[in-house]
């Protein structure tokens, strides 16, 4: 079984009045994923469909039933062309929350995706048995005033 991707939407462009497009603008928001379980769903697991100029500024792992079976055990997130972009460590398999903000990908002022979409998918140790994880993804928009070909 595979969990169903969540599409990443922004608010509207057009907010009612000047002070709500600020704070509009200025917001970061949040989406989480279903819950993913070892054994039941299929990897790569795609937990996001991330459209093009927003800003990931986290992507945090909430493991709550820790990874077993594999030795080693590992879990990790990213995109198809780099699948531990945002996750790389084992530590991720024990439960808790891991955040990847100070991770390479995040480390200055968050990840831009204004070079086109991404997905954010999870991948596994083949050989966990147990275990069972859901993933949140901080974001907003990027400003009109970062792209770089504005119209």
């Amino acid at each position: 079984m595979s969990i169903k991707a969540i599409d990443i939407s922004l608010p509207p462009v057009q907010a009612l009045g000047a002070g709500v497009a600020e704070a509009l603008k200025g917001s970061i928001y949040s989406a989480r994923c279903d819950a993913v379980v070892i054994g039941t769903d299929t990897q790569p697991a795609t937990l996001f469909n991330v459209p093009k100029f927003v800003r990931i500024d986290d992507i945090k792992i909430h493991t709550t039933t820790a990874l077993t079976g594999a030795d080693p055990d590992f879990l990790v997130v990213g995109v198809s062309t780099d699948t531990d972009m945002f996750h790389s460590s084992s530590d991720a398999v024990n439960a808790g929350s891991h955040s990847a903000n100070k991770g390479d990908a995040l480390r200055a002022g968050g990840m831009d995706t204004s070079t086109g979409s991404i997905q954010v998918t999870a991948n596994w140790s083949t050989g966990s048995s147990a275990g069972e994880f859901w993933v949140e993804i901080l974001y907003r928009g990027m400003a009109d005033e970062n792209y770089a070909s504005n119209p």
